[in-house]
């Protein structure tokens, strides 16, 4: 690690800010050094300044921790608008909570719409439960299902979860039963989501039938 740290540093004096990002980064974890906070943030904070959109958006998130919600909600809506998924991610959550922003469920979806439209697969299935709860829109349970299932297969778990329970139900989509139980694992066993493991558990009792 130090030695990994050393030619970081390196390449960051030679003027690569992408390196200079990787060692605000190290600089957080500890790697090679005595992890410091405030310095990963020093840096991200030069980073931004020069317009590097990741290191606003890891800034952001720095001061979101630090409940310094104002500052951190200008950071993420700037970085979205500079075209990055997670922080339109980060925006609409902002927007969702009124935390740094003022409090609108249609702006909210907006953006989590545009970071699924970024890529960003959080963003996606925060899509699909608003759409799905009619919140910033009217319900839309096939839309929701899609939002889902594109989470789902970009690897967000809560999206496999909640695209076994619409499709469980009946509502937007069409699985099979062995589908559903799949999904449910999935999100249980990677991500420990609590809804889908209940929801595992009970159709493996129901599998096994009475007394089981």
């Amino acid at each position: 690690p130090r030695r990994a740290r050393q030619l970081t540093v390196a390449s960051c004096q030679r003027g690569y800010r992408h390196a200079c990002l990787l060692l605000a980064d190290l600089d957080l974890d500890g790697v090679g050094a005595v992890a410091s906070r405030a310095r990963a943030g020093e840096r991200y904070a030069g980073l931004c300044d020069e317009d590097v959109t990741e290191a606003c958006w890891k800034l952001a998130n720095l001061l979101a921790e630090d409940h310094r919600h104002d500052d951190a909600a200008r950071l993420f809506q700037r970085a979205c608008a500079d075209g990055m998924g997670a922080s339109c991610n980060s925006w609409g959550f902002c927007l969702f909570t009124g935390k740094g922003a003022a409090w609108s469920a249609i702006d909210a979806l907006a953006a989590y719409r545009k970071a699924c439209e970024l890529g960003d697969p959080y963003g996606c299935a925060n899509v699909g439960e608003l759409v799905e709860l009619g919140v910033g829109a009217p319900p839309d349970p096939t839309a929701a299902v899609a939002s889902y299932r594109q989470a789902c297969d970009d690897r967000v778990d809560a999206g496999c979860a909640r695209l076994a329970r619409l499709a469980e139900q009946g509502v937007g989509a069409a699985l099979a039963p062995d589908e559903i139980t799949a999904l449910y694992r999935r999100a249980c066993d990677d991500a420990g989501v609590p809804d889908a493991c209940h929801a595992l558990a009970r159709r493996l009792r129901a599998d096994r039938g009475p007394g089981a």
